[in-house]
């Protein structure tokens, strides 16, 4: 058995199995069509439904005896999303901004080789956003964190050929991916030119802290039939300084310096 089928036949792998195969269903599902998905006895799983119940994630009904989620779900995602939003300070100037230049921008993270968005405001953005993203090779703020990273690093975020495309303008060149990197690194802003889905084009630049290497990034988005339109160099600046808005906001202690100073 793999480390990845241990994890998930553990306890909390289970719940979380549980509560995404719930999530992705859409509908209440009966302890049977449960324990298929879960692989696992329908005596374990009437206990793991049980004991999700008795916390609140989920509910069954008395009258067809199918699970559904509970709004319990919704509170747990609230937490989640201001977690790695890192403070109200930092969403309330993301929404001033977008709101003042009529823009779309979002803070984003890495996991993995996997780019996902923590906050998000404007026409292209919002609640309905949090979680998403992509692979680093395909996103702008993916490519904004890594490109701050040792050149080392970088091939583990690198695409290959069998990487999946995701829309007709995916790079799956590794070299093309490198040089991206290093104009990134160089300007401080990282691109996606409708690599993700055909309908998008984004910017971002990489919100470090004092020392290290970069946690988020933060990116403007655009609808992608502007991009004929779109001033590339303007953007570039306005995300930078974007970016230097809310470097004091995340990281407090370059905040306190700058008071000091003063």
């Amino acid at each position: 058995m793999s480390r990845k089928r241990e994890a998930r036949h553990t306890g909390f792998g289970v719940g979380i199995t549980l509560l995404d195969f719930l999530l992705d269903s859409r509908a209440p599902r009966g302890v049977s069509q449960i324990a298929q998905h879960l692989d696992l006895p329908l005596s374990s799983t009437h206990d793991m439904l049980k004991t999700m119940n008795e916390l609140g994630l989920v509910a069954q009904n008395p009258a067809t005896r199918l699970y559904q989620l509970t709004p319990r779900v919704l509170e747990l995602a609230q937490k989640v999303a201001s977690h790695f939003g890192v403070n109200n300070r930092v969403h309330a100037a993301l929404i001033a901004y977008c709101e003042k230049h009529q823009a779309t921008a979002c803070l984003a993270v890495i996991a993995g080789a996997s780019t996902h968005i923590c906050m998000a405001h404007g026409p292209h953005g919002g609640t309905v956003s949090l979680g998403s993203g992509g692979p680093v090779y395909a996103t702008a703020a993916g490519k904004a964190i890594v490109s701050l990273l040792p050149e080392t690093e970088w091939p583990s975020f690198a695409p290959t050929p069998d990487c999946p495309r995701l829309s007709k303008r995916t790079n799956l060149d590794a070299g093309k991916f490198y040089r991206e990197l290093t104009v990134a690194r160089e300007q401080g802003v990282a691109w996606n030119i409708m690599e993700t889905t055909n309908d998008i084009v984004s910017a971002a630049s990489p919100v470090a802290p004092p020392t290290g290497t970069a946690t988020y990034s933060v990116a403007l988005i655009y609808a992608g039939d502007r991009l004929p339109v779109l001033d590339r160099d303007g953007i570039a600046t306005q995300v930078r300084d974007l970016a230097a808005e809310l470097r004091p906001l995340i990281y407090p202690e370059l905040l306190q310096v700058r008071r000091k100073k003063r």
